[in-house]
């Protein structure tokens, strides 16, 4: 078994390119498309594009779904708030992989009041496998583990651009900043990777009694504490304070 896992980390079975299937979903004719794929899977990703990093500033641009890896469909706002009642039952009734649920529930409970009573996070599981500071981005775990590369290049480089012509700070620019043509390519690949990273993950904290109560007892329910910490704030020893 830890050989299995030294081997994922050093990224074997990586790279190899497969074909994909990505659409920007902004019209109703699109949507049905996809429809009746969302409704027939079991498990499904979710990821969304936001302007902001908390979901009290900031608003949803979109909500990235895949129903398997090598797809990503990226809804437009417009398209989610019209099928609200919808997505959240397709929600309630499936497993949902996120990569960082925290940031994502929090901001589809805040904006749309979708509920999420059985999902998995990529970010946990690899935390399970490779505790080391600053590895569980998902930009640098597709880049370790799929075959999407350095997907995020296009859309610095537009971000870097973009900044400079308009003389603001890189630090003031959001998402929502970005063309369509920019956003959705990259919002649809954040799927295909949270899928297939989830596909490589799982199975090898499964295979550990020890990773599988680390994940499913403390950083799973962790999660819903942060989140209802962060909703509702929490008790703070002021005299602890003063005294640090």
């Amino acid at each position: 078994f830890p050989v299995t896992i030294l081997k994922l980390l050093d990224g074997e079975d990586t790279g190899v390119k497969h074909e994909k299937d990505y659409c920007f979903v902004e019209t109703e004719d699109q949507f049905q498309n996809y429809k009746q794929q969302i409704e027939a899977a079991d498990t499904v990703v979710a990821d969304i594009e936001t302007t902001s990093v908390s979901p009290f500033t900031g608003s949803i641009l979109g909500v990235a779904v895949s129903t398997r890896p090598h797809q990503g469909i990226y809804i437009s706002d417009a398209i989610v708030q019209k099928h609200k009642s919808w997505f959240d039952s397709q929600f309630k009734s499936k497993k949902v992989i996120f990569h960082n649920a925290k940031f994502d529930i929090g901001f589809m409970e805040h904006h749309y009041n979708f509920r999420f009573p059985d999902y998995e996070d990529t970010m946990l599981l690899h935390y399970c496998l490779e505790e080391a500071v600053g590895t569980h981005g998902l930009k640098s775990l597709a880049m370790r583990f799929t075959d999407l590369g350095d997907y995020e290049r296009e859309l610095d480089d537009y971000k870097k651009t973009w900044a400079r012509q308009n003389k603001i700070k890189l630090e003031d620019f959001n998402y929502g900043m970005l063309p369509s043509e920019i956003l959705a390519p990259y919002a649809c690949k954040d799927a295909d990777a949270t899928f297939q990273l989830y596909r490589k993950f799982k199975p090898l904290v499964e295979r550990s009694p020890e990773f599988t109560k680390l994940y499913t007892e403390i950083l799973i329910p962790a999660t819903y504490a942060l989140r209802k910490l962060e909703k509702n704030g929490g008790p703070i020893d002021v005299d602890q304070v003063d005294y640090i």
